[in-house]
């Protein structure tokens, strides 16, 4: 196809390969237009062929049950949905939408979290049961650096299972210790792993209080 031909395509639609049609509404020049898509988000400097063949990036599906909304994108990675409240949806609407390196929706005006809390330059944003998914306002406080970092999940290279938890070398037992206030507590050691864990939710309520994050014992 010639390039002439191309731009002579403008109004053309096409459904794409998760389902939504899109329109050719400018030709970009070159062998490439700018798109829309059903739900009002654009696309800039698309390749023509990939156009006619369906293959573009497109926009997160939206799935309203009720009051709540679950969101993915068949082009990233379907096992990715995070959750909103279904009044945020008209956030999401003429955004491109993705889940950053962190695991949280990002597009160009922020994180999408930081956003449904209304959060300030100074502010942070805990996701109470520590998924950052799940951005349902209920699931959203705003705190500051010090509380956000106490709610954290277990370390990955933790390999007793449990927060807080450890096995000392030279005790020769597991060994219970939290942080707070800039600084490691020593809690105690313990034959049994499941026995720290349990010390370590204790602690947690003590110097964590609503912010603490416990083990599932």
């Amino acid at each position: 196809m010639q390039i002439g031909d191309i731009a002579s395509r403008v109004g053309e639609t096409r459904q794409m390969n998760n389902g939504l049609n899109a329109k050719i509404i400018k030709y970009a020049g070159s062998c490439n237009v700018d798109i829309e898509f059903e739900n009002g988000a654009v696309a800039k400097s698309v390749r023509y062929s990939n156009f006619a063949r369906g293959k573009v990036k497109c926009p997160m599906i939206i799935d309203i049950d009720g009051d709540v909304a679950k969101v993915s994108n068949a082009n990233i990675n379907p096992a990715l949905t995070f959750t909103i409240d279904s009044d945020d949806v008209h956030l999401l609407e003429g955004r491109w939408w993705c889940i950053s390196s962190g695991g949280y929706p990002k597009s160009d005006i922020g994180y999408l979290h930081r956003v449904i809390a209304k959060a300030q330059d100074s502010q942070y944003v805990d996701h109470i049961d520590g998924d950052g998914l799940n951005n349902r306002k209920s699931n959203l406080r705003l705190c500051n650096s010090s509380e956000n970092g106490k709610n954290t999940k277990r370390p990955s290279n933790n390999r007793s299972g449990y927060k807080g938890v450890h096995w000392h070398k030279g005790a020769k037992m597991w060994r219970a210790q939290i942080r707070a206030d800039d600084k490691r507590i020593h809690i105690g050691y313990f034959k049994d792993k499941v026995d720290a864990a349990i010390a370590y939710n204790k602690a947690a309520l003590i110097y964590h209080g609503n912010f603490a994050a416990l083990n599932s014992i």
